[in-house]
């Protein structure tokens, strides 16, 4: 998946945005603050991810990438690792940003 190249103010945005939509339980998981199903896939890299509208444009963002925003208020500047190697395990404490 291409990596989001985003201004600061873009960023800021969708943090916000994601923020609105989104929650992260004490589960581990992701759902939406509404009571629509959200969905999801794991794509042939075995990641994990959603599709989500933002400055007009369709874009598929990494379930991780949503956790990493929720509990850290900014969209990553690295890669994100899985600590564990499993990358459908996006709890934050699996979770770490790596160059």
């Amino acid at each position: 998946m291409k990596r989001l190249s985003l201004t600061d103010s873009e960023q800021q945005e969708l943090v916000a945005k994601i923020k609105s939509l989104y929650r992260y339980g004490d589960d581990g998981l992701v759902s939406l603050r509404t009571k629509k199903r959200m969905t999801g896939r794991q794509k042939s890299d075995h990641y994990c991810d959603t599709i989500l509208f933002f400055a007009g444009k369709k874009r598929h963002v990494y379930i991780h990438t949503i956790v990493w925003a929720l509990c850290h208020g900014e969209i990553p500047t690295y890669t994100i690792d899985h600590i564990n190697g499993d990358r459908l395990d996006n709890r934050i404490e699996n979770l770490r940003e790596v160059s």
